[in-house]
């Protein structure tokens, strides 16, 4: 399971749309250019190349300084976060302060338990942006959490960088599984050592 998360018009759902060749309208999750397009978790099934199968959700996009008031409903709609098994963090790259929107959304996903999850960062919207913005969101990114978290410019509408989000989702989902499968030979291990 892939959660997609990100500030609010970042592009998830058109990603989630790409991801799934989402083109009918009964398939097609609402992608629109306002606050709050998505008011509810969709999920719809995909495929990565080397894994096969995946579920991806679109989330609730993220807001700074949500009032608090809204903050225990907003907070309800991202508890399904925590069953996934890799975050894909989208960020509007062409727009300023994509650095701000990235700690905002890592400060949610902290105080909400899910910062330590294995995350891919698509820098979104790279087709109305220059190769210089991206190269130092790519910086920022690396400064800020390091190698294990890759940073792929794509474009959600015009497919740009899909295949290499793929990709990196592929190596995620895979550190995923190994962990998993080493975790679950020690847990046999340690049981044959009491019998």
């Amino acid at each position: 399971m892939v959660s997609i998360v990100g500030f609010t018009i970042a592009g998830k759902s058109t990603l989630l749309n790409a991801f799934t060749h989402a083109t009918d309208e009964p398939r097609r999750v609402l992608a629109e250019n306002k606050l709050f397009a998505t008011l509810r978790p969709t999920s719809r099934q995909g495929f990565i190349e080397g894994i096969g199968p995946v579920v991806l959700t679109d989330t609730v996009g993220f807001i700074r300084d949500l009032p608090k008031d809204l903050t225990r409903a907003f907070r309800s709609t991202l508890e399904e976060i925590g069953d996934a098994d890799v975050l894909l963090h989208v960020l509007d790259a062409a727009s300023p302060g994509a650095d701000t929107r990235f700690d905002a959304v890592n400060r949610i996903l902290e105080d909400l338990g899910f910062r330590d999850m294995p995350t891919v960062v698509a820098l979104n919207k790279a087709d109305a942006t220059d190769e210089d913005t991206l190269r130092r969101e790519q910086g920022r990114i690396l400064d800020s959490v390091g190698e294990e978290t890759p940073s792929i410019p794509t474009s959600a509408l015009n497919n740009r960088g899909l295949p290499e989000l793929r990709e990196a989702l592929a190596d995620a989902i895979n550190r995923v599984q190994r962990e998993e499968l080493a975790v679950r030979e020690e847990t046999r291990e340690r049981a044959a050592e009491w019998q």
